[in-house]
């Protein structure tokens, strides 16, 4: 998100923000195979859970820079790896892990739906509050925002976070995949 800097911004802000929003993305597409490994080792909670946590960790720093080398390394870096360790891939990865087979591409799809619509929804929310209480209150915002779906995410994906070895489907334990009818029951309660 490139939000313009208001008149009173620092300096550096207005002169390389454009140029640090585009260095995130190379950070971004080394740190998604991280991501990957992350959620094999931790799990699909553990994994997404980490990455939010890290991801509100450089939106808070971003709120707090004082030199145009901060902005390149907590917004172009930093911050480029928390978006990949949140990419769609990831997501894609931790559903095959978590839902049957059979309702898989469904809840693929049901994941990217969602992450545009969270898009849509607090892109506006984070522009109102950069133009109105200035970009750093900003982007605390999303720190904070980002931060308190964190344990959400968490409770949510109280499922298995790997399917047995023998191809039996993964079990559920009471989470999201049972409240959505994903627990290969079809019935949803």
């Amino acid at each position: 998100v490139w939000v313009r800097p208001p008149a009173d911004s620092l300096t550096f802000v207005a002169q390389h923000s454009m140029t640090s929003s585009c260095s995130c993305r190379h950070p971004s597409r080394a740190a998604t195979p991280f991501a990957g490994h992350l959620v094999d080792v931790l799990g699909p909670r553990g994994g997404l859970t980490a990455g939010m946590l890290y991801l509100a960790t450089m939106l808070g720093l971003t709120a707090t820079l004082r030199h145009s080398w901060h902005l390149f390394a907590i917004f172009g870096v930093g911050l480029g790896i928390g978006f990949g360790l949140l990419n769609l891939n990831v997501y894609s990865a931790m559903i095959m892990q978590i839902v049957p087979k059979t309702h898989a591409g469904t809840a693929v799809g049901v994941a990217t739906s969602g992450s545009t619509f969270g898009q849509f929804a607090l892109v506006p929310l984070f522009q109102h509050i950069a133009a109105t209480r200035g970009w750093r209150t900003g982007y605390a915002f999303a720190a904070v925002a980002t931060a308190l779906v964190a344990p959400v995410a968490w409770t949510l994906l109280s499922i298995s976070a790997r399917p047995a070895q023998d191809g039996v489907e993964p079990t559920s334990r009471g989470g999201a995949a049972d409240a959505c009818g994903l627990d290969g029951s079809g019935s949803g309660t």
